[in-house]
């Protein structure tokens, strides 16, 4: 994912490519793109990739996408709350 501007960036280029397998009759299952979308994440999102393994079955690609979008956007506002709270002279 250091690749990519943003996980919506790197989700979507998951999905363009699993797309384009499907096209030439190469699916790939819901289980090997989660698996591959949770294998590249870096490891600010450990605990996301946690949170997605202990789900039995797993998430659909477009949930577990979902969920990852919020979870940056979370770790976006709490960056910005630190960065706003350390630059307060005490």
């Amino acid at each position: 994912m250091e690749d990519f501007a943003s996980t919506k960036a790197y989700c979507n280029r998951l999905k363009t490519l699993s797309d384009q397998l499907a096209n030439v009759d190469s699916p790939v299952t819901n289980t090997r793109l989660v698996r591959k979308m949770i294998s590249g994440l870096t490891d600010a999102y450990t605990g996301f990739v946690t949170y997605i393994q202990q789900h039995d079955p797993l998430p659909t690609f477009a949930a577990a996408r979902s969920r990852l979008e919020l979870e940056e956007t979370t770790m976006l506002q709490r960056a910005a709350r630190e960065s706003n709270t350390s630059s307060i002279p005490a």
